[in-house]
């Protein structure tokens, strides 16, 4: 598939919260399986200054993740296996279906991305801890109509110490393969996920503590970093309305932490 990349950079101020956008008339009119960034500026990294990155498509977004939790997404979700390194100034943002896991599920690899025709923008946010530099675009370009897209918005659970509680989420026709959570060592006891399915029942299909979900994720991950923890399942789920993840936390519970569930959205009908 062809590659390429914005030869102007966007400049980076150096200990400042900003949001430094790469505006739709700087990226091709969709068709893009994954976006990389190349940045200067030491700290200007996903483990430390870059705070979130969001991807829009026609101005809604269709991932929201922090730079801890894209880490450790493509450690998942690639090939190698291997978490972007401490420091790395080189990056790229996952939108493709997943590469390891086509193989999984009936979803061929290769034509999965951005569909052609949509306006896209990404906002880079960052930490006080910026330093002086740049920012740099680059895209893989895919050859026909893709199939599919990965999303990916994170949310605040809501919900603090010791305590069981459900939080509710709709992904709708979406399959959900996997979740990102927040897993300081205090924060979550236990979790479960319930589909709701169409005639109104609970379906269950995972409870699960942290732990355990790491012992789940070593067949596909070596979890270098395990918090935000990446849990990925066997094969897709629906989580429409009125599903829900209902959270057992521990003394270190948070109303501001974080869980983003993976989905992947079929994008066959825009071509239609």
């Amino acid at each position: 598939m062809p590659r390429g990349y914005r030869s102007d950079t966007l400049a980076v101020g150096a200990g400042a919260i900003q949001t430094v956008v790469f505006n739709s008339n700087l990226l091709p009119q969709g068709g893009m399986s994954d976006l990389y960034l190349v940045a200067t500026g030491a700290n200007n990294t996903l483990d430390n200054a870059i705070d979130q990155i969001v991807v829009k498509l026609e101005g809604v977004e269709c991932l929201n993740l922090t730079g801890a939790q894209i880490r450790v997404l493509l450690e998942g979700l690639r090939p190698s296996n291997t978490i972007p390194g401490a420091g790395q100034l080189t990056y790229s943002i996952p939108i493709s279906w997943p590469k390891t896991m086509s193989g999984l599920w009936p979803i061929p690899a290769g034509v999965s991305g951005i569909p052609f025709g949509l306006n896209v923008s990404i906002e880079v946010t960052t930490t006080v801890g910026s330093s002086a530099g740049s920012l740099q675009v680059g895209w893989t370009s895919l050859e026909s109509p893709p199939a599919y897209m990965l999303k990916s918005v994170k949310r605040a659970t809501g919900i603090g110490l010791n305590t069981v509680a459900p939080v509710s989420v709709n992904a709708g026709m979406n399959d959900v393969v996997g979740v990102i959570l927040d897993n300081a060592a205090t924060k979550i006891n236990k979790l479960r996920i319930v589909s709701r399915l169409a005639d109104g029942r609970e379906y269950q299909f995972m409870d699960l503590t942290p732990a355990m979900m790491i012992a789940l994720m070593q067949d596909i991950s070596p979890l270098t970093v395990s918090n935000p923890l990446l849990c990925v399942y066997e094969h897709p789920y629906k989580l429409g309305q009125n599903s829900y993840l209902e959270y057992t936390t521990g003394a270190g519970g948070l109303v501001s932490d974080l869980f983003a569930l993976l989905e992947v959205v079929d994008v066959r009908p825009a071509q239609a």
